[in-house]
């Protein structure tokens, strides 16, 4: 299968927990709880008793980690433990600084079912965490390089292309981790060509085509539902339709990969009419249209 990484749109800064390490030591306990109730979030986390690597070659063993607010608050073998934090025993772990990829592609398998739908750019029931697809040896190498220790892994042809997957970019694939989550419905507004088939071959029949599936698929559940609440016989499946459920419920998020500035404003506007939780991917000139960014009003 080949498979290309496609440049990278966004950096965020994680730790992660990986492999063995030595048996830690117990940890101090927190200090004394505030009079009063705590706050119901709670914003403050302790990752105790690891092995923590703070930059190459300096290597901290027994140590805490206090993160707050999604920032790291302080690193050491002598820290204070803040008295409203969660502890997250880390022992016999090693946890270093790395980067995260947040839409690395790769080109996928096409073994589409009987249920299927009948254009090959909807493959919304793809899904890389249950396929194993993922990225390749050399790939992998290639981020670690850059500091990078985890990738969120999309397909990369077709509007809608299906579930991504986040893994590590361990150097063996037997030593790969799925780091779970709920990864994002990847989609775009491809289109092709005379001579590639399967259409759409326009802007305007590629919105038409997404709307109309996503709309399909809205009215797939309700009518599964309705059956179900009646007793009734329930519609023959569609696994492009059943795919796309958590995504027109709200509970999966989609990202959408645009070309430029107009595309995302599209996107924002097919988002907001079918009721989408939409995040986008840039191309990277976005800073060629400031004003039209800003009116998208809409995450990148």
């Amino acid at each position: 299968m080949a498979s290309e990484i496609q440049p990278m749109h966004l950096v965020a800064f994680q730790v992660l927990a990986l492999s063995m390490a030595t048996v830690a030591a117990p940890v101090n306990d927190p200090g004394p709880r505030p009079n009063g109730p705590f706050e119901p979030t709670h914003r403050c986390d302790a990752l105790t008793g690891a092995t923590v690597v703070t930059e190459p070659g300096t290597q901290l063993e027994n140590a805490t980690i206090v993160i707050r607010n999604g920032i790291i608050d302080a690193v050491g073998t002598d820290v204070d433990i803040p008295a409203d934090a969660r502890l997250w025993p880390m022992d016999d772990r090693v946890i270093y600084p790395g980067f995260i990829e947040p839409a690395a592609t790769i080109e996928t398998s096409t073994n589409a079912g009987p249920s299927a739908h009948w254009n090959t750019r909807i493959r919304p029931e793809t899904d890389l965490r249950r396929s194993g697809e993922t990225l390749s040896d050399k790939e992998r190498e290639a981020l670690r390089a850059g500091g990078f220790c985890v990738a969120a892994v999309y397909p990369e042809k077709g509007i809608l292309r299906g579930t991504g997957s986040i893994t590590t970019t361990a150097e063996a694939s037997e030593h790969l981790i799925d780091c779970g989550g709920r990864p994002a419905m990847a989609a775009s507004f491809e289109r092709g060509g005379w001579g590639e088939g399967g259409g759409p071959g326009s802007l305007m029949g590629a919105i038409a085509l997404l709307r109309q599936t996503l709309s399909d698929a809205r009215w797939y559940q309700e009518a599964k539902q309705s059956a179900e609440r009646n007793q009734l016989e329930p519609p023959s499946r569609h696994d492009d339709l059943e795919a796309l459920n958590e995504v027109v419920s709200g509970n999966q998020r989609m990202m959408f990969a645009v070309g430029d500035v107009k595309e995302a404003m599209r996107a924002k506007a097919l988002a907001n009419e079918m009721n989408l939780d939409l995040m986008i991917l840039g191309n990277g000139d976005e800073y060629r249209d400031l004003d039209g960014l800003d009116s998208v009003e809409q995450a990148f």
